[in-house]
């Protein structure tokens, strides 16, 4: 009896496993399939970051909007929002018609659209944007809204651009409302 369970757990044994054909079959599959899905990936990433921006700037459009009507609700006084381009975070960017390095939303006190410690208030603070994604507006120059929400400024638009993709956030000059444009170019309509 011992010698037939000896020779059962034997040829047990060599059945056991996967033979060369088999793993390097299943090896040409899994480098297909890697292949295959890495770029796919990789433009899933692009198109999430382009997304993200996109919607972080709409987002804190629509704040600085709304604060504007909350801040200035049954006031007279010449304050007003401001979100503006910002390379440290503390004060507008020296050259505005690039968004990359990030942006501040901030209550102007005196109306004159620069952010001055210990006079406006600073109410956020968006960082810098990923490296393959570039914003940049036109026209250069920073946004604000009174205290009925419009656009105190002409019409502007910031465009967003990443490996082939536009985005363009257009803000009328009456509303002040924020409208996406993907894809379509820079130009938005009248």
């Amino acid at each position: 009896m011992n010698k037939t369970i000896r020779q059962h757990d034997a040829r047990s044994f060599h059945t056991a496993g996967f033979t060369l054909i088999e793993l390097l079959t299943t090896l040409a599959v899994a480098s297909i399939l890697t292949f295959v899905a890495v770029p796919s990936y990789r433009s899933f990433v692009e198109k999430n970051r382009m997304a993200t921006a996109t919607n972080d700037f709409i987002t804190d459009i629509n704040f600085t909007r709304i604060e504007s009507i909350k801040r200035q609700k049954g006031t007279t006084g010449a304050g007003q929002m401001v979100i503006c381009p910002s390379t440290a975070g503390t004060s507008c960017s020296a050259a505005p018609a690039t968004w990359n390095a990030g942006w501040i939303v901030f209550w102007d006190l005196d109306g004159n659209s620069v952010y001055a410690s210990g006079t406006d208030t600073l109410l956020k603070i968006h960082g810098a944007l990923p490296a393959s994604v570039q914003a940049s507006a036109a026209p250069a120059v920073p946004i604000a809204f009174n205290k009925i929400g419009a656009l105190t400024s002409s019409q502007t638009s910031v465009t967003f651009t990443n490996t082939g993709r536009t985005n363009t956030v257009c803000l009328s000059g009456g509303p002040g409302r924020a409208m996406l444009l993907a894809n379509y170019g820079v130009n938005c309509p009248p």
